[in-house]
């Protein structure tokens, strides 16, 4: 526990910059699958019926909603029984802002970190400002810890390894990892919080593009 935060420090997750986002693109502002016009609505699964856990998400960090609603979506739809939704006032059950200081520690490489399961409400105090694309990956691997995942050290891809996409294939120039969850992650929450995991479907990248509004 780190003094004064409440906050299990062993949830931090650090940021590896040569696992990021492709390297070759300015951050654009908007996200289509290949072959799909800019700004076409990608189809989800429904959320999982009769989640064992559900919670409000408020986000208390401006310019962080479009990675916020990512992170909800993957988890929402990946078979775990869980139902996360945004909520438009404070008081929520988990609460994400951006920290003044270092409520992560003293760890230069930390991008985020959170509390370990939901027993009350949580705060994910964001540490480093990343591009949308990054923070989409931190935000559902903090989630994951509110979710009551620990760090995911078997050595394979997943969203909840210590440092970010440590085990990853890069993406191309010009795309980011969309596909938020590996099967790992959505199994190790379905060991908690049941459900049923569901096949990966679409492109693990997406291309980037420029959002208008």
């Amino acid at each position: 526990m780190l003094n004064g935060t409440g906050h299990d420090l062993g949830t931090a997750l650090v940021v590896v910059l040569a696992a990021l986002v492709g390297a070759a693109f300015a951050i654009p502002m908007q996200i289509q699958k290949p072959g799909s016009p800019p700004g076409q609505p990608q189809p989800t699964p429904a959320p999982q019926p009769d989640p064992a856990v559900e919670l409000s998400v408020f986000n208390a960090a401006p310019g962080y909603e479009w990675s916020l609603t990512r992170a909800i979506e993957a988890w929402n739809t990946s078979g775990v029984r869980v139902h996360l939704y945004l909520a438009h006032e404070a008081g929520a059950d988990i609460t994400v802002t951006i920290a003044s200081s270092s409520p992560c520690g003293s760890d230069p490489d930390v991008a985020a970190c959170t509390g370990l399961g939901h027993s009350g409400p949580r705060t994910i105090w964001i540490v480093q400002r990343l591009d949308r694309f990054d923070e989409a990956g931190v935000l559902v691997h903090e989630l994951g810890h509110i979710l009551g995942l620990k760090h995911d050290t078997s050595g394979g891809c997943a969203a909840m390894t210590p440092s970010l996409w440590e085990n990853c294939d890069p993406p191309p120039p010009g795309e980011w990892r969309c596909r938020l969850l590996a099967p790992a992650d959505s199994e190790r929450a379905i060991r908690i919080l049941g459900g049923a995991a569901r096949p990966a479907t679409g492109a693990v990248f997406c291309r980037t593009g420029e959002f208008a509004s």
